[in-house]
């Protein structure tokens, strides 16, 4: 069973967009080296989804800093963060620590 750390986040693999946190864009024959630019998203790279109420649809904030539906065109994976310990299954350990030092109680 791989564990939590805090430099290593236990990550979940899903199909289901409205259970992930997080998009992975996976390398795409169709988005050539000069194609990637323009798309905004750099393979193996974790997106955090957000979701627009207004518009009903999930969005990411591309590498411009631009707020990007590239997911629905680019190969990837939908990936949850856990939280908590999980049981092993379809987990992926991860280099990524997400900075939680912007993060206030009130």
């Amino acid at each position: 069973m791989l564990k939590q750390t805090p430099s290593h986040p236990l990550i979940t693999i899903t199909s289901d967009i409205n259970e992930a946190t997080h998009w992975m864009p996976l390398p795409d024959e169709r988005w050539t080296a000069d194609n990637s630019a323009w798309s905004g998203a750099t393979p193996g790279k974790h997106y955090r989804l957000f979701y627009d109420k207004y518009d009903r649809e999930y969005v990411i904030v591309n590498d411009r800093g631009q707020l990007s539906m590239i997911y629905l065109a680019h190969h990837g994976l939908y990936l949850i963060y856990e939280h908590q310990d999980a049981p092993a299954g379809n987990l992926v350990e991860s280099g990524v620590n997400p900075d939680l030092s912007e993060v206030q109680s009130t």
